[in-house]
This record gives C-alpha cells, sequence and structure tokens, in this order.
C-alpha cells in the first residue's frame, strides 16, 4: 500500500514537471539546480530542498538581457525533513522570484527567498 502512495505521488508530481510558461529543458535546468544549491525553507530547518515540480510561471520582466520569473513550485527535502511516509515537514508550495542573466545564454544570478550562503 505504502507503495502505491508513493506511486500516485510521483505521478501526481510528474505532471507538474512538465511545465507551463515560458521554460525551456534548459531553463528548467539550470533554475532547479540555482534552488538546489543556495536555497533554504521554513526558517532555515529545510536545508537541502529540491524543486519536484513546477506548476505555475509568471514572467515579470523579459528584456534581451535579463529574464525575471516568478515560480511556484513544490519542493521536498529528503535530507533534513522526512519524519514519516508523506508527512515530511520539508515537503511544500511555495513562490519565488529568478532573476536570469541572458546576455551569454542563460545563468541564474539570483533569487527571492531564504539562501543559505549569504
Amino acid at each position: 500500500m505504502a507503495r502505491f502512495g508513493t506511486l500516485l505521488l510521483s505521478a501526481l508530481l510528474a505532471g507538474c514537471v512538465a511545465g507551463p510558461g515560458p521554460l525551456d529543458p534548459e531553463l528548467t535546468y539550470l533554475i532547479r539546480s540555482y534552488y538546489r544549491h543556495h536555497a533554504a525553507e521554513r526558517n532555515y530547518t529545510c536545508l537541502a530542498p529540491e524543486i519536484r515540480g513546477i506548476t505555475r510561471v509568471e514572467v515579470l520582466e523579459d528584456t534581451p538581457t535579463r529574464l525575471v520569473l516568478k515560480i511556484r513550485y513544490h519542493y521536498r527535502d529528503d535530507t533534513y525533513g522526512m519524519d514519516g511516509f508523506l508527512t515530511g515537514r520539508c515537503q511544500d508550495f511555495a513562490t519565488r522570484t529568478f532573476v536570469i542573466d541572458r546576455r551569454d545564454g542563460y545563468r541564474v544570478v539570483g533569487m527571492s527567498g531564504e539562501v543559505r550562503d549569504r
């Protein structure tokens, strides 16, 4: 039964990963990677979160040199946050703004919210 729950949750989140909005695979990878290396959640109690699915993308700024996106996502931290099956304290939906430099391809240069390395 537990395995069915895991598969069901994975299937639900997989629908989110397909990604609405203007995110191409390269940009999605760069945003998820930047988040994984810099983000913290829940008042710094979740120190290794990963974006598991993107549910909404809003373009806040779009110029030839800069792209600013407001992204709603589902995160989960398996390192610091699992208290039991599907009841981890470090999983939730959240929203952050990501700033992307476009001058030489895509490069994420910042994001809003809690970060580990400031």
